[in-house]
């Protein structure tokens, strides 16, 4: 009877735990969606709006460095036997003072209502495009609400552009899709491969939460690299005429993270001869993982603003919040191929032995080289695929940009 009652008080539990997960995705998606897009609203110009979305990223990165600080540094080192529930206390904190501040400051914001009017031309033009209603609305009726053939047509025209615009939105995100391959290795593979490496700091302070440290290069990458674009190097691109294009970042943004993945390889081969020549003791530090965090954290501010930046701005008005959702849908889709290849990997090899506790036994090492290897192969493909998306698409804005100087 007591085992049945703690097996139910764990199973619901669980359950608790999955729908508090459950809403959280749901708070973050819709947060990533459409806050970045309000914001951006706010002001006018596209440099402005470039320089919102980069500070944006910014301040995201700050909150995650400090709950980083808060997870490594109060809970890990100064109180390791705090409770679970007070760990979730900062986190709460900070979402009551976010959402006071917003609303103390929501006067001050520029609204972005519909008005009832404008709203009914909407529903007018869509409905014009429906066969059902066209045949129902025809006649007199049709005439008295202004809706001719050449109307539709107009509408039908202008539907389709905006369809060309999102696909093409779509398809710029792969770029993001395959960084992202690669950038959630970060919280998996770089993790496993820190538990082979030595711990220790001088042989005195331990890191009970590696993971959690080297994190915070890659955070500090982020909050070091965007202020120096937008303050640096960007104005100083745009005082010599030329302008700092989606693709051109996207594109080094990929580079980093290949050089990232090239570095862990690296780092991977040396940690394994540095545990065969100690007999299983890890003696690499894990200090060394430093660059391959910082590397991908220059990549992200690169591929994944530059790709914020395209959603938003060569979207159709009125589907901004969509774009920027189909750029979180992309970079969401990178963690589930991730994942499916990890478990595929898991099952048919022994590159990556996610279930040991220490990857330096001489005979339990694993080959993480290898499927960082499978990874970088992954992301050559999504980089062609990018190339060629952004050629074409280059391409065709230089032939409009002549057409329309000729005309």
């Amino acid at each position: 009877m007591e085992i049945a009652a703690v097996s139910k008080q764990v199973a619901t539990q669980q359950n608790l735990i999955m729908s508090a997960m459950v809403f959280v995705v749901l708070g973050k998606s819709g947060l990533n969606a459409v806050l970045p897009v309000y914001g951006a609203d706010q002001v006018h110009s596209r440099v402005k709006k470039r320089d919102f979305l980069h500070w944006f990223y910014f301040f995201r990165s700050v909150g995650d460095a400090l709950a980083n600080v808060v997870a490594g540094v109060a809970f890990g080192l100064l109180l390791p036997d705090t409770h679970q529930l007070w760990r979730f206390l900062p986190t709460i904190l900070s979402v009551a003072l976010a959402f006071i501040s917003f609303l103390v400051g929501s006067k001050y914001y520029m609204g972005s209502n519909v008005r009832l009017k404008e709203s009914w031309k909407v529903i007018s033009v869509v409905c014009s495009c429906c066969p059902i209603t066209s045949r129902i609305r025809s006649g007199s009726r049709r005439m008295s609400l202004g809706v001719n053939v050449k109307s539709i047509k107009k509408a039908i025209a202008e539907k389709k552009k905006r369809v060309r615009r999102m696909v093409q939105i779509l398809l710029v995100n792969s770029s993001v899709f395959g960084f992202g391959i690669l950038y959630s290795q970060m919280l998996t593979t770089y993790e496993f491969q820190a538990r082979g490496m030595d711990r220790m700091i001088n042989g005195n302070v331990s890191l009970p939460i590696p993971e959690t440290y080297m994190l915070a290069f890659n955070e500090l990458a982020i909050l070091v690299f965007i202020p120096i674009l937008v303050k640096c190097i960007y104005p100083c691109i745009e005082n010599r005429g030329r302008s700092t294009g989606y693709f051109t970042r996207m594109g080094f943004g990929m580079v980093c993270a290949a050089f990232s993945g090239l570095y862990g390889i690296i780092l991977e081969v040396s940690r394994q001869q540095s545990c065969h020549q100690f007999d299983g003791v890890p003696k690499l530090s894990g200090l060394w993982q430093g660059p391959e965090y910082a590397i991908i954290g220059l990549g992200e501010t690169l591929t994944f603003i530059a790709a914020m930046e395209y959603s938003y701005l060569e979207a159709p008005t009125g589907l901004r919040g969509t774009a920027m959702g189909l750029f979180n849908l992309g970079f969401g889709l990178s963690y589930c191929v991730a994942l499916i290849v990890v478990t595929i990997v898991d099952k048919l090899t022994d590159w990556y032995t996610v279930d040991l506790k220490d990857t330096c036994l001489t005979h339990n090492i694993g080959h993480l080289e290898r499927y960082l290897l499978l990874l970088l192969g992954f992301l050559a493909l999504c980089a062609i695929s990018f190339v060629i998306v952004a050629f074409y698409l280059s391409s065709q804005k230089r032939k409009s940009a002549a057409t329309t100087s000729t005309s």
